[in-house]
């Protein structure tokens, strides 16, 4: 499927700067930017989880790549700076794997147990980013950008297991949560008139969960964005 999604972004970027020949300046001071689009979500590496009872000192959460969407409005204050809002969501798969070490007395060896079991998880984001807008041809008709913000994201976790041990972990893993996230990226805008053109984003979000610790992933969006106004 990403290999897919990355076919398309690169064809669409294509006609994108095939499109931008003819366009005027794009970035406009004191316009507004509406960015609705489509993406794909691909997650850091899986989190271990210590110390849930029963269940010795590792469990370990991994989570599908999954499709993304969302719709983001920014600000121009001027062609090279502006403030973007947005929100977005993505619902994907996970997996707890679960590793029971028995360490018996000598001279018989140790046991190892592996149970794992699958859950869905929902994720929503808010964010606030700076944007600083770049010119990279005549016309403003490719235009790059880099940006960070700030935000929040919803974390809901759904799953049962009929396996007493697995059902404990679930238990501890399984709910919802709300933690402060911060995110940083780069994007490309390929514009085939004054007021549209494709966008391209890539941005990296970092985030603390309360039952998995220190979490990230990475997400690439493509869509048409418009912008409204401006002098």
């Amino acid at each position: 499927m990403r290999c897919s999604i990355a076919k398309g972004v690169l064809v669409l970027a294509a006609v994108g700067t095939c499109l931008a020949g003819r366009a005027q300046a794009q970035n406009r001071e004191a316009a507004w930017e509406v960015y609705p689009y489509l993406g794909d979500t691909m997650f850091g590496s899986a989190a271990v989880v210590p110390d849930i009872p029963g269940q010795g000192d590792n469990v370990q959460i991994s989570l599908n790549d999954k499709l993304s969407f969302g719709f983001r409005f920014g600000y121009h204050f001027t062609k090279r700076h502006m403030i973007e809002y947005g929100v977005g969501g993505s619902a994907t798969n996970g997996t707890a794997t679960i590793t029971d070490v028995t360490v018996p007395a000598p001279p018989a060896l140790p046991t190892v147990v592996v149970k794992s079991t699958d859950f869905k998880a929902d994720i929503i984001t808010g964010q606030a980013n700076y944007i600083y807008n770049f010119f990279l041809r005549r016309r403003d008709r490719v235009v790059g950008f880099l940006t960070a913000g700030i935000g929040i994201v919803n974390f809901s976790t759904f799953g049962q297991s009929s396996d007493p041990d697995l059902q404990t972990a679930l238990t501890d893993l399984v709910g919802d949560e709300n933690d402060f996230m911060f995110d940083y990226g780069a994007g490309l805008r390929f514009f085939g008139s004054g007021k549209s053109g494709l966008r391209l984003d890539a941005r990296q979000v970092r985030y603390h969960s309360h039952s998995r610790g220190d979490q990230d992933f990475i997400e690439v969006t493509l869509g048409v964005t418009v912008i409204l106004g401006g002098t």
